[in-house]
């Protein structure tokens, strides 16, 4: 009997190994937004923010998670779209530039965004390497981050 007990005690220091082997749990809402939620206050009042989905991958040999966000903010007075040849390019407080045309956005106008935070995994735990806007739009005449998110069929 003593010989299964170290046996089952070998086993249970390999699966603790294997499972807790990188010992960190995955960057979380809060993670990500620490690094959104000041892009967001920079337009005004931040509406909604959280986490829609998150992917663990491997980008060049470094393992990455990435932390797909969905945030609104309600702009101030002030702001501009600004839209290029391919259409809505930026929401910003300067005005077009000499390819651009600019249309300025009632305050209260809410603006939302979708994007990518990307943690990799280093000695110390997992570090925000980058975060990316994927997707962001606005609507000057919805009352909420959902009316707007619904408005743009975001969710279709």
């Amino acid at each position: 009997m003593g010989r299964y007990a170290g046996i089952a005690t070998v086993g249970a220091v390999i699966l603790s190994l294997g499972a807790g082997g990188c010992g960190q749990a995955v960057p979380s809402e809060s993670d990500a937004a620490k690094i959104v939620r000041p892009y967001l206050a920079q337009f005004g009042e931040t509406l909604d923010f959280r986490k829609t989905n998150g992917q663990q991958r491997e980008l060049l040999g470094v393992k990455a998670y990435i932390v797909f966000v969905r945030g609104a903010a309600k702009l101030q007075s002030g702001f501009y779209a600004i839209k290029g040849f391919g259409g809505l390019q930026d929401v910003r407080r300067a005005k077009a530039g000499f390819l651009e045309q600019d249309t300025a956005l009632p305050a209260g106008t809410i603006y939302v965004i979708e994007g990518e935070v990307v943690f990799t995994l280093t000695e110390k735990g997992w570090k925000h390497d980058s975060w990316n806007r994927t997707r962001f739009g606005y609507c000057p005449t919805a009352k909420s981050a959902r009316e707007c998110y619904d408005a743009l069929k975001w969710d279709s």
